[in-house]
């Protein structure tokens, strides 16, 4: 339970420093995986609400 959380806790951290760091480096990278991700979300959450 307890590694689940540390996992919880250091991933979207991880994810932000990763995203914070593209935005710095590249916008037009940013915006392309930005849109990725939120096609990924929007079809995990309509899955997961039509299931």
């Amino acid at each position: 339970m307890r590694e689940g959380r540390r996992f919880c806790l250091i991933q979207p951290t991880r994810m932000l420093v990763v995203i914070l760091w593209a935005l710095g480096l590249s916008p037009l990278w940013v915006h392309v995986c930005a849109a990725f991700y939120m096609n990924l979300y929007m079809g995990l959450i309509l899955s997961l609400g039509g299931t």
